[in-house]
Parts: structure tokens; sequence; C-alpha cells
């Protein structure tokens, strides 16, 4: 017999066409009509008092989540504070009911960190379309996110190509001073050969100045030469060894 899908399961499945969305409400009747009422639009997922609802939170991290105020143990404000301040729940959109409408509560709901209130009573619709609304900012806002990412991926992989490019050029141009230098090279290293031997026949006084004169063109010579051996394994080398 086929095992029984996990909730975690059911919920990925039903969260596939419609947004979740969690209900924190201590008041049963309240709980339940809101639900009933809402759960065509949404997943719902339901929390009896604030514990349960920041606990909930974590583990599902819904699209959106519908907080009352008034909650035993862990009021709305605290509930709204720990979810802000969690990486996790930091981005759910939370809608805050609360029986007072004065501007002090108002503000408190807002640096808690709400996203919208409405006051007691409230009509449902408006509930509908304000938790619609969030969910849709929501989902454009992750959109926004993944967008700004493959952008940021784009221009680093543009730059590294005009980088790798700009190596490719540097091996060609270095491949062409290789040529250009290393035959007046074999000139200079042959001319040197004729020189040393010039040298033994100079009287001694000439000679050890020679000498040194010889001695002194070799190595820069054999200077150049080694510029070139550097040159030549730089253009012999892969172009992703050079980045």
């Amino acid at each position: 017999r086929p095992s029984e899908p996990s909730t975690q399961e059911t919920l990925a499945t039903a969260a596939a066409d419609r947004p979740v969305r969690l209900i924190a409400e201590d008041e049963p009747d309240m709980s339940r009509f809101l639900r009933s009422q809402l759960e065509e639009l949404f997943v719902v997922l339901q929390a009896d008092d604030g514990e349960k609802a920041v606990e909930m939170a974590l583990e599902h991290v819904p699209d959106v989540m519908l907080c009352d105020m008034m909650m035993p143990g862990k009021d709305g404000l605290q509930v709204c504070s720990e979810l802000r301040g969690n990486e996790t729940t930091r981005g759910i959109p939370i809608m805050m009911l609360t029986a007072k409408g004065d501007e002090q509560t108002k503000l408190d709901l807002l640096k808690a960190g709400a996203s919208d209130f409405l006051s007691k009573p409230f009509s449902l619709t408006e509930v509908g379309v304000r938790l619609k609304n969030l969910a849709t900012a929501k989902a454009l806002a992750a959109q926004k996110e993944e967008l700004a990412r493959n952008l940021k991926q784009l221009k680093e992989t543009e730059a590294l190509l005009v980088r790798n490019e700009k190596l490719v050029s540097l091996g060609r141009l270095c491949a062409g001073l290789i040529h250009e230098i290393n035959n007046p090279l074999h000139y200079a290293k042959q001319a040197l050969y004729v020189m040393r031997r010039i040298t033994k026949k100079m009287p001694e006084e000439e000679r050890v100045q020679a000498v040194e004169i010889v001695d002194d063109v070799e190595g820069g010579i054999d200077r150049v030469a080694a510029i070139i051996s550097d040159l030549r394994g730089f253009t012999s080398r892969p172009s992703e060894d050079n980045l």
C-alpha cells in the first residue's frame, strides 16, 4: 500500500496553484470564518496563538500572513518583530488585524514590520483583495531578485569573455613579436660568435676591453632571449590558464 503524502508534500502540491497563507487568530469562530471565506484564494494554514504562528511561519514560510494583534503568549507585534528578525521569514508579507484604530497603534505596527493592517470590524472582501495584492507583490519581488541575479551573472560572464578575448589578442601580439624579434636575435648571436673569435686575435691591452664589451652584449642578448622564452610559454598555454 502506497504511503500517504506528508503535510509538506500536500502543501507543496497545493501551493503550486495558490499562494500559502497563514492565519494567526486565537478566536476559534473568527479563525474558522476567515478560513472558510479565503481558502478559495489561498492554501490556508492556521495557528491559534503567537508561539505557534512563529513556529509555523518558520516551518512553512507562507506567501502571506494574516495576524491578529491581540493573542495569548505572544501578541501580533512580537510575532511580527520575530519574523522580521529571522532571515528565513524576513520577507513574508504580514497583514495585521486590530481592534484599535488609534494613530499610536498604527505606528507600532509599522515599526514592528507589518506590511499592512486593518481595523476591526473589517470587510472580508477587502481582506481578500489586500492579501492577494501582498502575495502578488511578494511574487513580483522574488522575480525581480531573480532577474537581478541573472543580470549580474550575465555581466560577470560578459566581463570574463571580454577579458579572455583581450588575452587571446595579447597572445597573438606576443606570437608576432616573437617572430619579429627571433630573426634579428639570431643574427646578433652569430655576430657575437664572430666578435669573440676576433677578440682572441687582438693585442692584450685591447682584448681585455673588447671582451668586456662582448660580455655585456651577450648578457643583453641572453635577457632578450629569456623574455622571448617567457612569451612563448604564455602563448602556448590554453587561454583558460591565463585567466
